[in-house]
Formats: structure tokens, C-alpha cells, sequence
């Protein structure tokens, strides 16, 4: 894992081989699997994080109206606002970023807020069940967290302290603008980044293996492409393509054709380890800072500079 995370790419984690040596960490990394994993019973929530650029909308699109809840002369979630964003980060064309908003919006989790003083700007916010999902995923974080590192006191804001919900949702999106990638901190990932499917795919792999004393052992793991493919909503076919993909980067190894078992290698475990790791450290860094007194800057600035 040292190699992994010190091979020439951005600087790790502050603190992040301390916690892969930590000897709860296999709990805390199956933990977090699972967690995220339930999140994925939802059709349109495997949709909304099927990819890389959907992930990161999500984030930001939830930023933008966090901008809004914090000060209200902030102009809030709009197609326009979104696109601001997301384009210069080379992930979602205007065109993509247009089809994603409309999708949440004809499934009820974005909502067309009341009209403000210029009704000329469509302003958008998530409805509750899309904030809950938010807060599950903040959460499971935050959990894992806490196995390793108990007594940091940051659940409780998440669940009683609205302010501290939105600062955090704003402190995340300004680290995906500023903060270098995951996927050059850990460069197997573009294996999963722009692959529908690829990532969630990946965790049911993983979540999937033995726990052996030091972690999770590699080998193999059954994955039913007709079960699995009803739970995430994908097609067979694409559930083929994901399993080509992490093959071809050298995370698993397929079985021979007509087999249901798929052998996850020791380069998965490795990432995800610091994948994982990185996302927990990262939250509780963003959390603390939510609770620090003082303002945000604004977004817009953020992806301008």
C-alpha cells in the first residue's frame, strides 16, 4: 500500500497510512462498504452515482443550494450555476449536466423552488428524500470515523445542526475544485471513474470477500450478473463490460466463461483501502472545519480562479 500511495502522484492524506495500519480498519472498511452499498437499493440513486461526473454533480448541485440556505442573496441551484462548475473540471458538458438535472427532476428529487424577486432565474433545491440520502452518505463516513478515532463528536451536528449540513455540503464541493483527484491519488481508479456501474460494481466485489485477521483476503467472489444487475440497474451486458474494465486494469480476474465467480486481486483491496481511507479522513477534515466559525467563499470564485 506504501507504494500505492507515494508513487509519484499527489500527496496523500495527512494521516492516512496511519490509519490503513490501524487494526480496526477492515471493520471500519467493511462498514463503509456496506453502507454504501444499502444507498444503492434505489434505481435512480445508482443512476445519480453511476459514474464519476454524476457523482460530482450531485455534490456540487447540493453545494450550490447549500450556498443559498446559508445566505439567501446567494442565487442558489440553477442550470446555469451548475454548468459554471462542472464544465471546467472536464467531466459533464452542458448537454450531460441538462439530462442529469432533468432526470431528478421528473423523479421528484429536484423540485422548482418558490419564485424569487428575478423570475427569470429557475431556481432548484433537492427535495427531503434526496437531502436524507445526503445525509446517510455524510454519515456512514462518519461512522467509520468513529470506530477508528472515537470520541471526534461529529455525528451529532449531522443529525441536530442544519448550518453544519450545508457549510459541510459547500467545504466538499470546494474540495473537489480544488483538491487534487482521487483518481490521481490512486490511479486504478480510472478503471471505475468514467465506466457506469464501475464503482458500485467494485464494492459488491469487495464487500464480498472473507475477513481474514490483516483485512480482507483476495480471491474469488460470486457475482450472479442477473442479481446483481436487478439491484443496480444495469443490463448484463454492462455488467460484463465493468467486469472487462477492472480486469483490464488489474483489479479482478474473470472466471471462465459460464462462471458466476470473479477473483478480486490484491491491487482492489489495495485501492479501496485508500480510496476509503482517504474519503473518511477527507470528511472528518471538512467536518471539523464546517464547525470552525467564519465564511464560506463563495463557489463561483472557486471554480473561476
Amino acid at each position: 500500500m506504501h507504494d500505492l500511495v507515494s508513487a509519484g502522484g499527489p500527496s496523500p492524506e495527512p494521516g492516512l497510512l496511519g490509519m490503513l495500519a490501524h487494526p480496526d480498519f477492515p471493520a471500519a472498511l467493511r462498514r463503509f462498504l456496506g453502507g454504501f452499498l444499502q444507498l444503492q437499493d434505489s434505481w435512480l440513486i445508482n443512476k445519480l452515482n453511476a459514474d464519476e461526473g454524476r457523482h460530482v454533480l450531485s455534490i456540487l448541485a447540493m453545494a450550490l443550494h447549500a450556498e443559498h440556505m446559508l445566505d439567501p442573496a446567494q442565487p442558489g441551484l440553477t442550470l446555469a450555476r451548475l454548468n459554471q462548475l462542472c464544465v471546467p473540471l472536464g467531466l459533464m458538458s452542458h448537454g450531460r449536466t441538462e439530462a442529469m438535472l432533468g432526470l431528478l427532476r421528473r423523479s421528484r428529487l429536484l423540485l422548482d423552488a418558490p419564485p424569487g424577486p428575478d423570475r427569470r432565474r429557475r431556481r432548484l433545491e433537492p427535495a427531503p428524500e434526496l437531502l436524507a440520502q445526503f445525509r446517510m452518505r455524510i454519515g456512514f463516513h462518519l461512522e467509520a470515523l468513529e470506530l477508528l478515532s472515537p470520541g471526534h463528536g461529529l455525528s451529532a451536528p449531522l443529525e441536530g445542526d442544519a448550518r453544519f449540513f450545508w457549510r459541510l455540503s459547500v467545504l466538499r464541493a470546494r474540495a473537489i475544485i480544488e483538491e487534487p483527484s482521487l483518481v490521481r491519488r490512486f490511479p486504478p481508479l480510472a478503471a471505475v471513474a468514467n465506466t457506469e456501474g464501475g464503482y458500485v460494481v467494485l464494492c459488491a466485489l469487495l464487500h464480498g470477500l472473507p475477513q481474514a485477521e490483516r483485512g480482507l483476503e483476495p480471491g474469488p467472489v460470486a457475482l450472479p450478473y442477473a442479481e446483481h444487475a436487478g439491484r443496480f440497474g444495469l443490463s448484463r451486458t454492462q455488467m460484463r463490460r465493468v467486469v472487462q474494465r477492472l480486469a483490464e486494469y488489474g483489479l479482478v480476474r474473470p472466471g471462465p466463461p459460464g462462471g458466476k465467480a470473479i477473483e478480486v486481486l490484491p491491487l482492489a483491496v489495495e485501492t479501496m483501502s485508500g480510496l476509503t481511507a482517504t474519503r473518511v479522513l477527507r470528511m472528518g477534515r471538512l467536518s471539523r472545519a464546517a464547525l470552525a466559525p467564519g465564511a464560506l467563499p463563495v463557489l463561483g470564485a472557486a471554480a473561476r480562479e
